[in-house]
């Protein structure tokens, strides 16, 4: 996008350069030149640094603002920045959807006529003299809103957006709840030991609740499709946190399954790492995931210190329960038990003849 604008504006230098604009469209060509060119290095140097559709958006109307500006400026119907005034359109409708596109393609028109009404003072004469080309010259604004297609829109549904600012607010209070749990260890005596006792049951209980509600709330495509690629970055992740020996194995043929399967895998995996991470006690953990001709199996394992409190109190499986109501949505079935000769299994269990076609 950044080098189509810049060649528009060579474009421009061009032909102020030949004297092939009108005489009165070179009048303040210099001082438009350099204005034209600190707005788009000003574009080129803060672009990268925007991510919020919002401010992309912002920073795009002020540089449609300064286009239209230059044509007023330099003669509105035969301005050498008409080509760069068109190029403005570019960052707003890579961001907006249909509808406001081509809202913005009516807006851009009308404020081009009040240029060439500026520029010429005589819009009926426009009309007389060159009635055709300022059909077409109106109309490229809509051919351009119809040809670009939206990469990021901006107005995106109330409740999808909503959904999403709730899901990273959860985030960030898990990570807290966490690191809470991890730091307050039973390292005094006497009363500081039991009330640090106290604050490590109440964060791991905060926590627990919290990732269920996000294993509930996080949309199934809020992880791409290549899960096995996420499994392995999950058990590298977790290698490199807890220092705990973790290994990844793949039986029978992988294929393609359905992003709901695939995101719930994914959670269950993650839950359980986690469970490892801070209650087993474990020196090595395996995910074994197995294709079977009507089934997936995920199972995860540890050599740790087993449910030694029963399956149904065990401080780390709260999260876990949590999700055999998404397993069960998909006709599955998710285990916790104790393993052999010892550590937890979590086995996950989807048929996947529900999902074919």
């Amino acid at each position: 996008m950044l080098t189509l604008r810049w060649l528009t504006w060579s474009v421009a230098l061009l032909l102020i350069a030949g004297h092939l604009a009108p005489k009165p469209a070179l009048r303040y060509a210099l001082p438009l030149l350099l204005l034209t060119a600190a707005a788009l290095t000003i574009l080129t140097l803060v672009l990268p640094y925007l991510s919020h559709p919002r401010s992309l958006l912002a920073v795009g109307a002020l540089d449609i603002a300064v286009g239209l500006g230059a044509v007023a400026l330099s003669d509105g119907w035969s301005s050498p920045f008409i080509l760069y005034s068109y190029s403005t359109l570019l960052l707003p409708f890579l961001l907006l959807p249909l509808r406001h596109r081509l809202l913005l393609a009516l807006l851009f028109a009308l404020l081009d006529v009040a240029t060439l009404v500026l520029g010429d003072l005589s819009l009926g004469a426009l009309f007389q003299q060159a009635g055709a080309m300022l059909i077409v010259r109106l109309s490229l604004p809509f051919g351009l809103a119809l040809l670009i297609r939206a990469e990021s829109p901006v107005f995106l549904p109330a409740r999808s957006l909503g959904d999403k600012r709730l899901v990273r607010k959860i985030e960030g209070a898990a990570r807290r709840f966490h690191r809470i749990a991890m730091l307050a260890g039973p390292t005094s005596a006497g009363r500081e030991a039991t009330a640090l006792v106290e604050v490590q049951a109440a964060a791991d209980r905060g926590e627990r609740e919290l990732q269920g509600l996000l294993a509930l709330l996080r949309p199934a495509d809020a992880y791409e499709t290549d899960m096995l690629a996420h499994m392995r970055e999950l058990v590298a992740s977790f290698h490199d946190r807890s220092g705990i020996e973790a290994s990844f194995k793949l039986e029978g043929l992988p294929r393609q399954l359905p992003p709901a399967v695939e995101a719930t895998l994914l959670a269950v995996s993650s839950e359980a790492l986690t469970n490892i991470e801070k209650h087993a006690h474990a020196a090595e953990a395996e995910i074994l995931l197995r294709y079977e001709a009507s089934d997936v199996v995920l199972t995860i394992r540890d050599n740790g210190v087993g449910l030694m409190d029963g399956p149904v109190d065990r401080p780390g499986c709260h999260g876990l329960r949590a999700l055999q109501y998404r397993v069960a949505e998909l006709n599955g079935q998710l285990e916790v038990f104790e393993g052999n000769p010892g550590g937890v299994v979590v086995r996950v269990t989807v048929p996947l003849e529900v999902f074919a076609a």
